[in-house]
């Protein structure tokens, strides 16, 4: 539902110290997240959907999202899966 959304968003988290822990890009229908969609009550994405999703166990700590792929739009949105 964001107008003008990002095409093709590349989704980036990085450490504190800068270093990068993963990226993803593309939404890919996988187990865990459809997991983490149905524990936590997210909307889960439309299937063939350019949306990015990533499940992680993080520490605690400070981490930072960062979103790119072009022009546009973007959401981000992070759950505490129980």
């Amino acid at each position: 539902g964001v107008t003008g959304a990002l095409a093709q968003p590349r989704l980036s988290i990085y450490r504190s110290d800068g270093s990068l822990m993963t990226r993803v890009s593309g939404w890919s229908d996988t187990a865990d997240v459809r997991g983490a969609v149905a524990a936590t009550g997210a909307f889960a994405f439309a299937p063939g959907s350019a949306d990015a999703a990533v499940v992680l166990t993080l520490p605690a700590g400070s981490y930072t999202a960062h979103v790119d792929g072009g022009t546009g739009e973007t959401l981000v949105e992070v759950y505490r899966v129980p």
